[in-house]
């Protein structure tokens, strides 16, 4: 009797994990279905806003010798919160992979997310700043105060380059680590990019374009990375959940085989019983 009260107990304990992580799959597919959509429809905008700034570049690219002796500015873009399945073990790895044979001590990081910061925390790297406890809310605003401090530090010549490493959204079974070099500007391969005729100049364009150019790459980034915390988060839950009831299947094929033995035994106990007293 007390292994078959036990089992019960744990079947009732996976019932309520299931019923948790169900919750949890259906507010993330919800949050999933809402974050693509953002995502998908300003990321023709991006993309050729950054290829029209890179043929700008290719016009006008200002050089500055002060820049060369900052240090790399990471941008990590992580999820705020857990339950995301492998999300940040991934793209944590693929940021080590690219500063292969770099120093971490030589990279200053920005940490978006709370997942994000603790992963720059068990890499030992210099945190400069940290946004988290958004909830995974990538507004505009977010962007601005981000692309506020990367611009201060690429003026005052504190970072050598600026890279933002985060999970691409390609659909809901598939983020893929990602990197973009915000700045410098990554010349086009092959010449320009198209014929464009820039008034007044290219100059002024590229020096008035330029935050704007940030916040626009930034909160597509911002964008990405919630689609992917979401669907990854969605799959998983899923994926616990039908683990879930599956254990449940087990235990109650185990609590139903000890029940009828233990009513087989009763069974036997009250005929031997009925014999000894018919004696």
């Amino acid at each position: 009797m007390a292994q078959i009260k036990l089992i019960k107990n744990r079947i009732k304990a996976a019932k309520n994990i299931a019923q948790i992580t169900r919750t949890i799959q259906m507010v993330a597919a919800s949050k999933m279905q809402r974050s693509q959509r953002q995502a998908e429809a300003s990321r023709a905008y991006a993309d050729r806003f950054y290829d029209i700034f890179r043929y700008l570049a290719g016009r006008y690219h200002r050089k500055n010798d002060n820049r060369a002796k900052g240090q790399p500015l990471v941008i990590l873009i992580g999820p705020d919160r857990g339950l995301c399945g492998g999300l940040m073990t991934g793209l944590t790895r693929y940021l080590l992979n690219n500063y292969k044979g770099i120093q971490l001590d030589e990279v200053r990081f920005v940490a978006v997310g709370r997942k994000a910061k603790d992963a720059v925390l068990r890499l030992h790297g210099d945190l400069v700043a940290e946004f988290s406890g958004a909830g995974g809310t990538y507004s505009p605003q977010l962007a601005g105060s981000l692309v506020k401090l990367i611009y201060q530090e690429w003026r005052r010549g504190n970072a050598s380059e600026i890279i933002a490493f985060y999970s691409h959204f390609i659909n809901t079974m598939t983020q893929q680590p990602n990197s973009r070099r915000l700045l410098p500007i990554e010349m086009p391969e092959g010449g320009s990019t198209g014929d464009f005729v820039f008034e007044p100049s290219a100059k002024a364009i590229f020096r008035g374009l330029l935050r704007r150019y940030l916040e626009t790459e930034i909160y597509q980034l911002l964008l990405e990375a919630f689609a992917s915390e979401q669907s990854a988060r969605m799959v998983a839950m899923k994926n616990a959940t039908d683990n879930a009831g599956e254990i449940v299947n087990g235990l109650t094929l185990e609590f139903n085989r000890l029940r009828q033995q233990a009513i087989t035994n009763e069974i036997n106990d009250l005929a031997t019983a009925g014999m000894a007293v018919g004696s």
